[in-house]
């Protein structure tokens, strides 16, 4: 991050626009759930390329409607499966015995967090809607994202042991 702060000062004073040197991380504020986490707050510059490729995969290849529950769920799966399989790649060429078998099983947790996620607010929202609509309830806003921040937060020290620990238990048994 600082390296990237650097060049962009370096860059923008060069002639470069402010615009090509966007943050690399966002607010943590955002991180109300795990789609806004991922994409929203954290990095973000190769989130373009791994969603070019799963879209033209989820729609020009498997032809799935732009915009449809299953089109977001594929997308979804899709890029963190890429992101998983380079991270692993990386995984495995930084150590020769330690597989890379626990970083892609995070990333594939990481995806069906998001499905989840995706399917459970639109089953609340539905129920919520309902309720306003009968009831006259006013919307929790500030709950909502009070339950998001530890949602995100439980999912993340749920699911990073299961990768970081069997990392770390094969690099004290190979040194």
């Amino acid at each position: 991050s600082a390296v990237h702060s650097g060049l962009s000062v370096v860059c923008v004073l060069c002639g470069q626009e402010p615009a090509a040197w966007p943050p690399l991380f966002g607010s943590l504020a955002d991180s109300t759930s795990l789609r806004q986490f991922w994409g929203h707050f954290w990095q973000s510059f190769h989130r373009n390329a791994t969603v070019a490729h799963a879209s033209l995969l989820t729609h020009d290849f498997l032809r799935i409607k732009r915009g449809s529950r299953l089109s977001r769920g594929l997308l979804t799966v899709l890029v963190f499966v890429m992101s998983g399989l380079m991270h692993s790649w990386c995984a495995k060429l930084q150590s020769r015995k330690c597989g890379a078998a626990p970083v892609m099983l995070w990333y594939c947790l990481a995806a069906a967090g998001i499905v989840i996620e995706d399917c459970a607010q639109t089953a609340y929202e539905a129920v919520e809607a309902r309720l306003w609509k009968e009831l006259k309830a006013p919307r929790m806003t500030t709950r909502h994202e009070v339950l998001g921040y530890i949602w995100v937060w439980v999912f993340f020290a749920w699911s990073l042991p299961k990768m970081v620990y069997p990392n770390f238990a094969c690099e004290l048994t190979e040194s």
